[in-house]
């Protein structure tokens, strides 16, 4: 009997897991969003031979702003979204350094589009969201990497834009393969790794009317 009860609620559970998280089920219109979220990025020195010492693990706090376009029907008959990232800053402290290091977008790039697409056919989520950014790296109050091209992916997000539940925008561990580097006086090479990201709120700033935010985005870099 006791073996029963147990598998009647673990079907229990099954089922309320399966079931569509309330909330939004379409895209929304063209707007400006503003999102807070945490990136946590390890530091390791890297040798000569290539070896990798763990030095120190950063959490950054940061704030990105961007501009979404009117959702869409692409070629893959999907809902999509094009966005361009307007400004982002994140910053953390190395102990192990002594210094603030931020990463900041590059004020003198034009940013690439970014897109968020439905990932499947006849509805809007889950959706991936593909960041497209060139930001620069600071530490000690200069850039130690210009221009770095960031791409973290989201995928299996269930709102535009993310609030901060884990259900509904979850953890991102998706990002470019190459990474921020840094030739350091006493430490020699260092390789700054993301390991995740987490959104902690996101709120809608402005609504543009209808084609206003794609018009504006138009005129933006390709992606």
């Amino acid at each position: 009997m006791r073996h029963l009860r147990s598998l009647a609620v673990l079907v229990v559970l099954t089922l309320l897991a399966a079931l569509p998280v309330a909330g939004q089920t379409t895209f929304p219109a063209a707007g400006l969003d503003v999102v807070d979220h945490t990136l946590r990025v390890a530091i390791h020195q890297v040798a000569t031979d290539g070896t990798k010492t763990p030095l120190e693990t950063l959490t950054f706090r940061g704030r990105l702003l961007l501009e979404r376009s009117d959702p869409y029907i692409n070629a893959d008959n999907r809902q999509h979204i094009d966005f361009q990232v307007k400004s982002w800053e994140a910053n953390a402290y190395s102990s192990k350094l002594g210094t603030l290091v931020t990463y900041r977008l590059n004020p003198a790039v034009q940013q690439k589009l970014g897109s968020i697409e439905a990932q499947q056919v006849g509805s809007a989520f889950p959706a991936t969201f593909t960041f497209k950014l060139t930001f620069d790296a600071i530490a000690y109050g200069s850039t130690f990497v210009e221009a770095f091209e960031g791409e973290p992916i989201l995928e299996n997000f269930l709102e535009v834009p993310p609030s901060g539940n884990r259900r509904t925008s979850p953890t991102v561990t998706r990002f470019e393969s190459h990474r921020v580097m840094m030739q350091h006086p006493e430490l020699g090479t260092l390789e700054f790794t993301p390991l995740d990201c987490e959104d902690e709120s996101g709120d809608v700033l402005q609504t543009f009317a209808a084609g206003e935010g794609e018009r504006t985005l138009k005129g933006g870099a390709a992606s």
